[in-house]
């Protein structure tokens, strides 16, 4: 990793209505925090993790004087221009410059001590010096901040889930890599976790089903790593149901291919028979083929002549997303609420699979929007989100089995066909699933 410059949150209250001298403390502060962050790259390139750990601890919990005269000096500066705000970001970029590169080097141990180091208990204490009264104040109000939150995900990582959510943790990252006001080394980090933890779901996932349906004496029984139980099985295999002419690959790209040269207006319209394609007419997917033609009628309706874009799909198609989940990232959308009350979330996931097979891009909005959800259940307990949490594992599970690391075919024994359409009653225990992986062995830290 190259040494990090410096990147300032959009809207920062430093960059605006300044003037000259307010520029010059300006550059100041910025050229010191530039020497904390080359400081901690060099470190934690250079020495061992204990020596990182203990520097850490002289400059951010202690602020004690340092042998390098220019790092203390640098310090010295953050703490003195008494900005809280820049002191938070300069502590959450040193922490993820530290934890990207301890992740490399698979020391997943120090990246727990780091963390750890928020709980000693001289931060409970008020200091002699202005200087330190000040630097402890903000270091309370830092370890309970939505900042310090996001950092225990890369230590609780590596912990038995305390909390339903923990299990969604991939999700939970997503705003913290997809937002651009982040440092950058705090994205990184984020979207590599993500990734991770999908890799090592999707590994998991596949083994378990291996084993789950060929080892007739449950021998060697690996845990079932979703929480709908021996329920999964056959979820897969009505997911799974749909091959051929039929599948869903398929019709994303036979869609694909028909919006090539059209307008705007005409593509909206064919976007409505293709979400709707297959949907069976109960009282949910009435509700949602009604509000989905009235929400597209009038989505940037200003365009309808002009021909399509990949940007206009893209904004219609995360507009769809926010339909299906949650328009102000507080609550549950309409739609999302009806799904889950009707005991259909399976529908709804496939809804979204549509969406994202159709355009691929629009699945950073589906993280993002499933983090809303997520979060907006947190505070709940299991049992009384049960609804939701079984849509969580739904999407994760379908989204692993069309991700293109592990191959899922669905295979009926005695018979090499399968049925074209998918019928609401079909006997799925003649069916067996068949995985192959494309991935090597996530590392489990």
């Amino acid at each position: 990793m190259n040494k990090p410059t410096q990147q300032r949150p959009e809207g920062s209250s430093t960059l605006r209505g300044v003037n000259r001298a307010d520029k010059a403390d300006l550059n100041h502060l910025e050229m010191a925090q530039q020497t904390v962050y080359d400081s901690m790259v060099d470190a934690v390139k250079q020495t061992s993790p204990e020596i990182v750990l203990a520097l850490f601890h002289r400059l951010f919990i202690e602020y004690t004087e340092h042998s390098a005269a220019e790092l203390s000096a640098a310090m010295y500066k953050i703490l003195i221009t008494n900005n809280k705000a820049e002191f938070f970001y300069t502590l959450k970029r040193v922490c993820y410059i530290l934890i990207n590169n301890w992740a490399i080097q698979r020391r997943y141990a120090a990246i727990k001590q780091l963390l750890a180091q928020f709980k000693d208990k001289s931060i409970q204490r008020e200091g002699i010096s202005p200087l330190i009264r000040r630097l402890r104040g903000w270091l309370r109000e830092f370890v309970v901040s939505e900042d310090f939150e996001e950092l225990q995900i890369f230590a609780e990582r590596y912990d038995e889930p305390k909390h339903w959510s923990d299990r969604y943790a991939a999700y939970l990252l997503a705003p913290q890599y997809l937002d651009g006001s982040n440092p950058v080394e705090q994205r990184m980090a984020a979207q590599a976790l993500a990734q991770q933890l999908k890799d090592q779901f999707r590994f998991e996932l596949a083994m378990y089903m291996s084993r789950n349906q060929f080892n007739q004496l449950k021998t060697e029984q690996l845990p079932n790593p979703t929480a709908l139980g021996d329920s999964v099985v056959p979820l897969i295999k009505r997911i799974l149901l749909r091959r051929g002419a039929f599948s869903y690959e398929n019709l994303a790209s036979v869609f694909q291919k028909q919006c090539e040269n059209i307008s705007y207006r005409k593509f909206k319209q064919g976007l409505q028979q293709y979400l709707t394609f297959a949907m069976f007419s109960s009282k949910v997917d009435d509700y949602f083929r009604t509000q989905l033609a009235k929400r597209l009628e009038k989505l940037y309706q200003q365009h309808d002549k002009q021909p399509l874009t990949e940007a206009l799909m893209l904004r219609t198609c995360n507009r769809l997303v926010d339909l299906l989940t949650t328009e102000d990232r507080t609550v549950p959308s309409p739609i999302f609420n009806a799904f889950l009350n009707h005991g259909n979330p399976l529908a709804l996931a496939i809804l979204l699979l549509k969406i994202a097979l159709l355009c691929p891009h629009t699945q950073a909005q589906m993280e993002w929007r499933l983090a809303d959800l997520i979060s907006h259940y947190r505070e709940q307990s299991q049992t009384d989100c049960a609804w939701s949490i079984q849509f969580f594992e739904i999407f994760r599970i379908t989204f692993a089995i069309y991700s293109s690391h592990v191959q899922y075919d669905l295979v009926k024994t005695g018979s090499d066909t399968l049925p074209s359409q998918q019928p609401a009653t079909v006997d799925l225990s003649g069916y067996r699933i068949f995985s192959q992986l494309r991935c090597t062995h996530p590392s489990k830290g």
